[in-house]
């Protein structure tokens, strides 16, 4: 009887696992937004003194990896939440976000000694490409990752066919018309829900030594031990494809690099309960310097029976005056009201 009962509720664990997936894939919220408007952005603190309320019993943090704070953020505006990517200025004063329902969020980092204080002149809106359109209306609003350099916007669309899309960088998202790039065949045979899921500007000396880093979220479809990622150089042409190996059950979900701190990748997992982990690499090069072998350093672990984690998606890297290297990580809400956008600021120096 009691073996019975552990297999009809793994049964139905699994079960509710696989309903919340297929949610994800193909119950994207329907929403009406076609132009920009302000956006009343509340942050609330989740602070504590026990870390094991925050990150779950079982969390890890490596020396060198420093928890500065993390926000709730919230608003009643319908078209807030889904948050897949994030990127933020070399300053730390602005930072954007992109969601799997084609939006832009933009607003203005105030700090404290480090501290978030204050997100103001927050904006929403819809991506857009070269003519105008919204990418949702176009069928290309699965925006999963964002990435930029001095020059350049660029975005990883996750659906059927997957690919890069790319704009001259401006102030604002709002005036930025996006062009798709041709992807590698691989890439387009990537399937949908696990297509393309992080990107990460490898800059060099110059914009013509600057590469770009794409990496699917798992290995075509299937939890497997590697997954499918390219090197692009910055005018489109694709240099380099390569597998980076996954382990314990996780996919990717984002990536980050800057100059003096490193290529970060970060990568979660949801379990039949409904669970969702976290886990925070650092990538490093062997002498070849190809990432395909890369030593994976785990920086930070964690699972969403603390309050501060969710479903983290997006990663994005700066570095202050001081030589401290700064890790944003923000989560997808995925519209659902038993889950919350969170933004988790760290600090960290090897």
């Amino acid at each position: 009887m009691r073996k019975g009962l552990i297999i009809l509720f793994v049964s139905l664990a699994s079960g509710v696992a696989v309903l919340f997936v297929a949610y994800l894939v193909f119950r994207k919220p329907q929403t009406s937004l076609t132009q920009a408007e302000n956006l009343s952005l509340t942050i609330t603190p989740l602070a504590s003194a026990d870390m094991t309320e925050l990150f779950g019993n079982d969390f890890f943090i490596a020396p060198g990896l420093v928890f500065i704070q993390g926000l709730e953020l919230s608003s009643r505006n319908p078209h807030f939440g889904g948050w897949s990517g994030i990127a933020v200025t070399k300053n730390d004063s602005r930072l954007s976000a992109v969601s799997d329902t084609g939006h832009w969020l933009e607003a203005d980092l105030l700090t404290d000694h480090g501290q978030i204080t204050a997100m103001n002149a927050a904006r929403i809106g819809p991506l857009r490409n070269t003519r105008g359109n919204t990418l949702r209306e176009s069928g290309y609003g699965d925006i999963e990752a964002i990435g930029m350099d001095d020059n350049r916007f660029y975005l990883a669309f996750e659906s059927y066919r997957s690919g890069i899309w790319s704009a001259p960088r401006r102030a604002s998202l709002e005036h930025t018309g996006f062009e798709r790039w041709p992807s590698p065949a691989e890439m387009t045979r990537l399937p949908v829900g696990r297509g393309l899921e992080a990107l990460a500007v490898i800059d060099g000396a110059d914009e013509n030594s600057s590469r770009l880093l794409a990496i699917a979220e798992r290995n075509y479809g299937k939890v497997g031990a590697r997954t499918p990622a390219w090197i692009f150089k910055t005018d489109r042409q694709a240099e380099a494809f390569f597998y980076i190996p996954l382990t314990d059950g996780y996919d990717v979900s984002d990536a980050a690099f800057h100059p003096q701190c490193g290529l970060f990748l970060l990568q979660r997992k949801l379990t039949g309960f409904g669970r969702f982990y976290v886990r925070l690499l650092k990538l490093e090069p062997r002498l070849s310097g190809a990432w395909t072998n890369a030593v994976q350093q785990r920086l930070f672990e964690a699972s969403s029976a603390g309050r501060a984690i969710d479903n983290m998606e997006g990663l994005a890297v700066t570095r202050d005056p001081a030589g401290e290297c700064r890790l944003y990580l923000l989560s997808d809400s995925n519209f659902l009201p038993i889950q919350k956008t969170v933004l988790l600021k760290f600090g960290y120096r090897s």
